[in-house]
């Protein structure tokens, strides 16, 4: 089993059943913190590299995970951040059973928790800003609906981030010239300066 794939793919997976229940408020809260309590949990004990016997099968929890080239990996000094990301959500989800929060938060919440764990995981970690993108794209469904027809701060978030994310790429492109003219500073002169602007932006 692959542990990073499990962690990403699980979230999206329990969007389904949330937007299927979506006439029912406190069941979608329930079932929504309840999905963030156990991957919480999940961060905190599941093992990694090593084989472990489940539902009666030795099964192996590999903690890398290759797409396109990338790695996304799980390592230990990964676990406070998940822990905190997953369980400081379950307390976000099971409030919103009793506000007036946004409908499509339940819906779109797990995505974007899994989104989060994708910028821990992947590597090399400019590459996350990719993922911020996504986030920022969900935030402006959460942040704009029927119930909240205004949308200039949806769409200003949505733009601040798609103007940042390009340089934050860049400065990954001149990164990665340093591994091949590692004696060449201008490299990472230009890499810091394009971070920087990513990042003010």
């Amino acid at each position: 089993m692959i542990v990073p794939l499990l962690m990403l793919a699980g979230p999206v997976v329990m969007s389904v059943p949330l937007y299927l229940l979506r006439r029912w408020t406190w069941a979608r809260a329930i079932v929504a913190a309840a999905t963030a309590a156990v991957f919480g949990l999940l961060a905190l004990q599941i093992p990694l590299d090593q084989a472990a016997v489940f539902a009666g099968r030795d099964i192996k929890f590999e903690s890398t995970w290759v797409v396109l080239g990338r790695q996304f990996v799980f390592a230990d000094s990964d676990r406070p951040a998940l822990a905190f990301i997953y369980l400081a959500s379950m307390f976000f989800f099971a409030g919103a059973g009793a506000t007036k929060a946004p409908r499509s938060l339940l819906t779109v919440g797990p995505v974007v928790l899994s989104l989060l764990a994708a910028t821990i995981f992947v590597k090399p970690f400019l590459f996350a800003a990719l993922f911020l993108e996504m986030i920022a794209a969900l935030a402006a469904l959460i942040l704009a609906d029927d119930d909240h027809p205004a949308t200039r701060g949806a769409l200003r978030l949505l733009v601040f981030v798609t103007l940042g994310v390009p340089f934050i790429l860049l400065a990954g492109w001149q990164l990665e010239g340093v591994a091949t003219s590692p004696d060449d500073p201008n490299l990472l002169i230009r890499a810091t300066i394009l971070l920087d602007i990513g990042l003010l932006i």
